[in-house]
């Protein structure tokens, strides 16, 4: 059996209608699961401990404003928030504060919540790269099954075509054009 091939079970005769209508159906399920897989836990933790660090920056930018309004004041007492003169610079302030005592905690507590849930619905996490060559894998699979299809539906008299049906396979496209023109991807 080829690599990553999909071992279908079906009551039908190997090769028979029924049964490539069933391997395109396993087939069908098999991409919506690679197509709803998320990302890697580590992408996304990376991901928001950039945003954390840019939502930080407020806090930072008001530290720095404090320190040189204690060394440089000569006639003022600098306000005990510099840069905070808004309520909206005040909330960004808070949530600066918040995130800087709190952010990798928010992460961690996330983080094992996805694992038990990963865990709990056997879900696989893929990166892009990863989830794109599965799906090239997968829809070449399926467009090869597809052109099986329709040369049963054409050698059959009253033999109905799916709905779905993909259009290059009933036109006959080889699969090396269909890949080349993303026939195998149906929008």
């Amino acid at each position: 059996m080829a690599k990553n091939a999909i071992a279908v079970k079906s009551a039908h005769t190997p090769g028979s209608l029924g049964d490539i209508r069933a391997q395109i159906a396993d087939l069908q399920a098999k991409i919506a699961e690679v197509e709803a897989a998320p990302l890697p836990l580590d992408m996304i933790e990376d991901a928001f401990r950039r945003s954390f660090g840019d939502l930080i920056a407020p806090k930072n930018d008001v530290l720095a404003r404090l320190a040189s309004g204690f060394a440089h004041s000569t006639d003022r007492v600098p306000s005990p928030i510099p840069g905070a003169e808004t309520p909206e610079a005040i909330a960004k302030l808070a949530l600066a504060l918040a995130l800087d005592k709190a952010g990798d905690l928010l992460i961690q507590q996330a983080r094992q919540t996805a694992e038990i849930d990963d865990l709990t619905t056997g879900r696989a996490r893929l990166d892009p790269l990863e989830k794109a060559e599965r799906l090239a894998e997968l829809h070449a699979q399926l467009y090869a099954l597809e052109i099986a299809e329709e040369a049963i539906v054409t050698a059959t008299a009253g033999t109905e075509r799916r709905p779905d049906a993909n259009a290059g396979a009933v036109l006959g496209v080889p699969a090396d054009v269909a890949a080349r023109h993303r026939y195998f991807v149906e929008a």
